[in-house]
């Protein structure tokens, strides 16, 4: 996720890989690209978040950061916590994610 803090005028960059595995800023195309676009040098920090215990899960770990981030803009749920979600707690954010789209 990059953002621009609107106050001191700087991006900032923030990687969530909910993936287990390394986790290196340089080792993401995104990284460069968006310096080289923009001729910004920015910090990028990986940001500790929930960690899948599987594959599949992924789309919903996305959905749910972007969620977090973006909407009800509490970045400490995300970020301070690696446990896996639970099966119920992904079933649910589904659940809640498809209320608030169809009051729309």
């Amino acid at each position: 996720m990059i953002h621009r803090n609107p106050v001191d005028k700087n991006y900032y960059g923030h990687i969530i890989n909910s993936s287990n595995g390394e986790k290196d800023a340089s080792r993401y195309k995104i990284t460069e690209l968006f310096e080289k676009a923009t001729k910004t040098k920015i910090m990028w920090k990986i940001e500790n978040c929930h960690q899948q215990s599987g594959t599949w899960e992924c789309g919903y770990y996305v959905m749910h950061a972007m969620y977090d981030f973006l909407i009800t803009c509490r970045e400490h749920l995300m970020m301070y916590n690696s446990r896996p979600l639970t099966r119920c707690e992904i079933d649910k954010f589904v659940e809640n994610i498809l209320k608030t789209f169809k009051t729309y």
